[in-house]
């Protein structure tokens, strides 16, 4: 593997378990509001969920950003991206272990107000999501130009959520039209992806890690297999299967992601921006 990729490892794992916890949390929040299941039966899925969010955020630290930047990345919440997903990350987290911590109090008064953490919860880590892909959305020296897609962690996110809601309530039959229409996004945004990276791979683009082009093709391809069999197993009712598959997915997704970064030159990068706002200016 490329030495360079190993710095990034802990940007892929932190983005990674943040998108399973979030889906996690997302389906424990709907199976909650649905007072079905027995309020003790859900403390082992908030102990993992916890344990993966934490992780995830604990692992994010060791990731070897500009720490001099660290300071004005986190005051700059109203125009950064980077920003807005350090501060939801931390209070996702907080909120995610608050919720276990809260479950361990065998008190059925406090239903209501673990089930508000654990919601409040889910829309933190289901907003934390789109963070993670809309950061990339900004111009850097290394870009994604061609590739990023802000909705991947999102759509897995939700498809991961529902298909926990299925699991925990042991639901049967077939998925719903909402996950249907979610899977359909989501396979057909993983088939552009990975067109998107076989054309920059033969197009003379500079590809950050060269030796990760075959690994990262043959990454894209089966991701698409995953998400076929998710639809597949979700129709046959393989409940653990489809959650097992949705999990693989989101990891394999950003590992991906994260190795088929182009480079561009500062110079040309600026000249494209100015060109598109002149462009916008003349509307």
């Amino acid at each position: 593997m490329d030495k360079r990729f190993i710095h990034m490892v802990p940007l892929a794992v932190f983005t990674a378990l943040s998108t399973i916890a979030a889906g996690g949390i997302l389906g424990v929040g709907i199976v909650l509001s649905t007072n079905i299941v027995d309020f003790s039966g859900l403390i082992p899925y908030l102990a993992v969920i916890s344990a993966v969010a934490f992780c995830g955020t604990l692992i994010s630290l060791l990731h070897l950003g500009r720490k001099e930047r660290f300071l004005r990345a986190i005051l700059g919440i109203s125009h950064s991206w980077l920003s807005r997903e350090v501060w939801i990350a931390g209070i996702f987290t907080a909120a995610t272990v608050l919720s276990f911590l809260f479950s361990l109090i065998s008190d059925p008064q406090l239903r209501i107000i673990i089930s508000l953490i654990v919601n409040t919860a889910a829309a933190f880590g289901v907003t934390l999501t789109w963070t993670i892909g809309m950061v990339y959305q900004l111009s850097t020296r290394i870009t994604w130009k061609g590739m990023v897609n802000a909705s991947s962690p999102f759509l897995t996110a939700l498809l991961l959520g529902l298909s926990c809601t299925s699991l925990i309530l042991n639901a049967s039959g077939g998925p719903g039209l909402v996950f249907i229409v979610l899977w359909i996004v989501d396979f057909g945004f993983a088939v552009v992806r990975s067109e998107v990276f076989r054309r920059l791979a033969i197009n003379h683009h500079r590809m950050v890690f060269a030796r990760l082009i075959s690994l990262t093709r043959w990454g894209y391809s089966i991701r698409i297999g995953l998400s076929f069999g998710i639809i597949v197993f979700s129709f046959i009712s393989l409940k653990w299967a489809v959650v097992a598959i949705i999990i693989a997915s989101i990891i394999l997704d950003r590992c991906c992601f994260y190795s088929a970064v182009t480079d561009f030159s500062p110079r040309s990068e600026i000249s494209v921006l100015k060109s598109e706002r002149m462009k916008k200016a003349e509307l």
